[in-house]
This record gives structure tokens, C-alpha cells and sequence, in this order.
């Protein structure tokens, strides 16, 4: 039954694509909670784990080349913050050179390169429009309101973490619980931000299970920043969505915002009542010790100049340790110095410039506010994400979220120009109906 559901989800993700290249991300997104779920219920997946990830990558592949073919990848492919992205990765990749453990170092680039050119360099390319994110965010929202649906009923959960049908001796006991985490907290951002057309009724009436199964998921698999950081970034970009100087709208925000706090509560509550995990103290407790390992990193890199200002060198981490220390821009100016910290710098500050030029050229259009609020609402919530988990070659979803802010930009000052025209385009004429 799992694997023809599977193999249903694929096919209609290719059909889709016929017409929208950019369906391809609904796989892609997916991707990590799709494979956890597929070896949980199926022996036939779960000695597979790596062929969910090249179907996704394949998806996306071929997801660029029909958008090339379509003439609709222009010059320059990649907006300025690609290329601080890209600036920042060979410069870390750089490093290696006086990292303390180059052989670790060149296991986790090997391991995290595929994903790194799939999800930042490759997945933004399939979107040339704000008809592409319509498809992205409406299909992320359905495709993921069912695979929460099935990762909450249909697998064996072992405290945080979901049971694959046969554990090996001595091998994990589930998959990585923050990545399911990262579904919910998807679906909530979504479900409050999104808005589906006004010809499609039965869409609408979809967001309110997609907020109570990512709110659910998110609360399931105990990831904590996940649900607050969900919660948080779908609250203040509810806020920013509303047009402004629109008073009852921003009332109806607050609202809003009071009832996430109160749902994401209950599903505490229905799922660790008793636990101590969600308690501010141990919450804060935990984030001390990960505050603490980056801060010990941090001391190494001032032992000398030359490790201040370049870095100890990428993976460094791992030698001083053990892991990396869970907080990106710590681990950032620990391994790549100085140099890599203003570039990550530069990269927060301007797509929050950028994103802040969006709001001012969309104005009042309900439609690019709704689609501005999701963009940035998602790439707020992965900037939470990475001061807390995860390190820069992780980080694959932040970076794709930040070229994706760029994009908006481009779209937003391109209808703009074009005095709101659909469509328009920033290739060659950028009044030029695609």
C-alpha cells in the first residue's frame, strides 16, 4: 500500500510539471519526512533509503531543463545573494587547506555536496515567476498535510523518533526527528500565510487540517525551535501581510497569533505532558550547552590572528568538539574566521533589505502580499533554525529560502515597472508576457 501511494505521489508531481516545471519542488521539500515515512512502512524503501533523494534530485533536474528549454531561465541565472551563497561555500570548502582534520572535513562535503547543488543552486532555478511559488506553496500545503496525516498514524513512534520496520543490531533506532519537525512547522507557516485563488473553494477549506497536522507533527516529534519558531514567524508575518493602515485586519492578526499560541500549547500538552521537554528552563538549559560548545570554539579561533581572521578551517569543529556546535553564525566565524562571518553577515542583512524593498513595491496587492509573507515567513523561519541546530553545510533550506527572498524581490520590482502586469518577467523585455 506505501509503495503504490509513493509511487501515486511521484507520477502526479510529473504529471504536474508538464505544465509547471516548478512542481518539482514539491518532492524536492519534501524530501527528508517522505523517506522516513516510505522505510518506516515499506521493507522495500527502507533497504533503499538513498532512492527518495535521487527521485527528488532527478525531479529537479529535470524541472530545470524544461524551464531552460522554455526559454524561461534568463541571464544571470542567480540573483546577487546565489553568489554570496556561492562566495561563502568555496570559501569555506577553501579552508580545508588548514583545517586540523581535512579526512573529516572531506567526508562531510562529500556527503553534503549533492544537496548543496540540488536544493541552493539547482531548486531555486525552477522558479521564473509568482505563478511558480503558487504551485510550490500550494502543493507543498496539500502533499504535506497528507504526509503529516500519514507520518502521525501510520508508522511506530519511539519517544521523538520514527521506528523503521527492521532496526539492524546496533544500528539508529528512527530517523532524525528535526526534519519531520521541520514539516510542521512548514505546514503552520503556510497554513496561516498562504492564500489559495478564489476559484478554488475546497482549497481553503484544506488550511485548517494542515495548521492542526503540522502543529501536530511539529509537537509529536518534540522539536522544540520547530514549533516556536513556526509559531513566531507565522504570527509576525500575518501581521505583515495585512495591507496597510488596515486596523480590523491587524486585530484579526492578533487573533490569529493567540490562537497558534493556544493550539501549539494543547499539542504540547496531548504529547509530552509530564516530560520536562518543553519546559523553559530545560529549553533554556540546552540551548546554554550548544551556547557553550560555540563559544569554546570561538575561544580556539582567537588563539591566534590568522585563525580569527580566516578561520580554523571548515569542520574544525569536529576535532575541537566532537560535532559542530549547532549555531551557524558561531560555527561560521569559529572555522571560517572573520572573512566567512561578514560574508554570512552581509547575506542577513541584505535579504532582510531585500525583503523590506519587496513589501514597500508590492503595496497593497493582496495577492504579492500573501506570496511575500510566505517567502519571508519561511526563510525567517529557517534563519530561527539555524541559531539552533544543524551547521552551514546543513543549511541547504536557509540558503534556498534566501535566494528565493531575491527572487520575490526581482518579481515584485518587475511588476512594479510593468504597472502590476502578470506575468512579467525579468529576461531580455521585463514586460514580456511569459
Amino acid at each position: 500500500m506505501s509503495a503504490a501511494l509513493y509511487s501515486a505521489f511521484v507520477a502526479l508531481v510529473s504529471v504536474l510539471m508538464v505544465r509547471r516545471p516548478a512542481a518539482a519542488l514539491i518532492v524536492a521539500m519534501n524530501m527528508f519526512p517522505l523517506k522516513q515515512w516510505a522505510g518506516a512502512t515499506s521493507p522495500f524503501f527502507e533497504g533503499r533509503p538513498i532512492l527518495t533523494n535521487l527521485i527528488a534530485g532527478s525531479l529537479v533536474l529535470a524541472g530545470v531543463f524544461v524551464q531552460s528549454l522554455r526559454g524561461r531561465v534568463g541571464w544571470p541565472f542567480y540573483p546577487v545573494a546565489a553568489r554570496l551563497i556561492a562566495a561563502l561555500l568555496l570559501y569555506a570548502l577553501a579552508t580545508v587547506v588548514w583545517s586540523p582534520d581535512c579526512e573529516t572535513c572531506i567526508r562531510v562535503w562529500k556527503d553534503a555536496l549533492p544537496y548543496v547543488l540540488t536544493v541552493i543552486f539547482l531548486a531555486p532555478l525552477t522558479i521564473q515567476d509568482k505563478e511558480d511559488l503558487h504551485v510550490v506553496f500550494s502543493g507543498m500545503l496539500v502533499s504535506g498535510t497528507v504526509l503529516a496525516a500519514l507520518l502521525l498514524f501510520t508508522v511506530r513512534w519511539e519517544g521523538r523518533l520514527i521506528v523503521p520496520g527492521q532496526v539492524p543490531p546496533g544500528g539508529p533506532l528512527g530517523g532524525n526527528p528535526l526534519v519531520v519537525g521541520s514539516l510542521g512547522g512548514t505546514l503552520i507557516i503556510l497554513s496561516v500565510l498562504y492564500r489559495f485563488r478564489s476559484g478554488q473553494p475546497a482549497l481553503q477549506i484544506l488550511k485548517l487540517p494542515a495548521l492542526l497536522a503540522g502543529l501536530a507533527l511539529a509537537a509529536r516529534s518534540g522539536s522544540r525551535g520547530q514549533l516556536v519558531g513556526a509559531v513566531v514567524a507565522a504570527g509576525l508575518f500575518r501581521l505583515l501581510s495585512q495591507p496597510p493602515k488596515n486596523p480590523v485586519k491587524g486585530v484579526s492578526a492578533l487573533f490569529v497569533i493567540a490562537v497558534l499560541v493556544v493550539l501549539a500549547r494543547i499539542g504540547v500538552d496531548v504529547f509530552w505532558a509530564g516530560s520536562g521537554r518543553f519546559d523553559a528552563a530545560v529549553m533554556q538549559g540546552d540551548f546554554t550547552g550548544r551556547l557553550q560548545s560555540g563559544l569554546t570554539l570561538l575561544h580556539h579561533a582567537m588563539g591566534s590572528p590568522f585563525s580569527l581572521l580566516f578561520g580554523l578551517g571548515n569542520s574544525s569543529s569536529y576535532r575541537i568538539l566532537g560535532i559542530y556546535p549547532h549555531i551557524v553564525p558561531l560555527e561560521v566565524l569559529g572555522e571560517e574566521g572573520i572573512v566567512g562571518f561578514l560574508l554570512l553577515g552581509g547575506l542577513v542583512v541584505g535579504t532582510a533589505g531585500t525583503a523590506m524593498g519587496s513589501l514597500r513595491a508590492i503595496g497593497a496587492n493582496p495577492e504579492m502580499r500573501g506570496l511575500f509573507a510566505c517567502v519571508a515567513g519561511l526563510w525567517c523561519y529557517q534563519f530561527l533554525l539555524i541559531n539552533k541546530q544543524g551547521s552551514l553545510l546543513q543549511a541547504y533550506d536557509f540558503f534556498f529560502y534566501t535566494i528565493l527572498v531575491a527572487k520575490f524581490g526581482q518579481f515584485a520590482r518587475d511588476g512594479k515597472r510593468c504597472g502590476g502586469a502578470p506575468g512579467a518577467r525579468r529576461a531580455g523585455s521585463p514586460c514580456r508576457p511569459r
